[in-house]
């Protein structure tokens, strides 16, 4: 045992360089990816409080995406009833509305429920406050008309 040294190898020059590089980058995409998923959980679930602007945006996604479901929760949700907010109230309830008559021409003997809910559904056409709203609407009562 007297003859033999340890010998702790050294890494040559261009191996310990290239790990180096590659550790950073990596560290790199892990901490963007972090970043990335903050990003995405605080638009959903961050607390706007009275911010109006930021509220509106989040109502927008969903009117744009045509989620009407998820924007009555949204509204429903935040308590946003005021004003700023009836362009989305409206589609929503002529939404709610649609569906109405879609499940009582599903359902047997409600003929007269279906025929009241057209009627209304075609009054909220009619009544359509806001012009971003109309075509959509118009195209609501249009498809239930046809409903028997």
């Amino acid at each position: 045992m007297a003859g033999k040294r340890n010998m702790i190898a050294t890494p040559s020059a261009g191996k310990l360089t290239v790990k180096t590089i590659l550790a950073i980058l990596i560290g790199m995409f892990v901490g963007l990816l972090g970043m990335t998923v903050l990003y995405g959980i605080s638009e959903d679930f961050v607390d706007y409080g009275d911010d109006t602007a930021a509220m509106i945006n989040n109502c927008n996604r969903y009117y744009y995406e045509k989620d009407y479901g998820s924007l009555r929760d949204s509204l429903t949700t935040w308590s946003l009833y005021s004003e700023e907010y009836d362009k989305y109230w409206e589609i929503c309830d002529a939404y709610a509305q649609y569906v109405q008559c879609i499940e009582y021409a599903e359902m047997d003997g409600m003929e007269d429920e279906l025929k009241l809910a057209q009627a209304e559904l075609g009054l909220m056409a009619q009544q359509c406050r806001f012009a971003e709203n109309q075509n959509r609407l118009d195209q609501f009562a249009q498809e239930v008309l046809s409903l028997e």
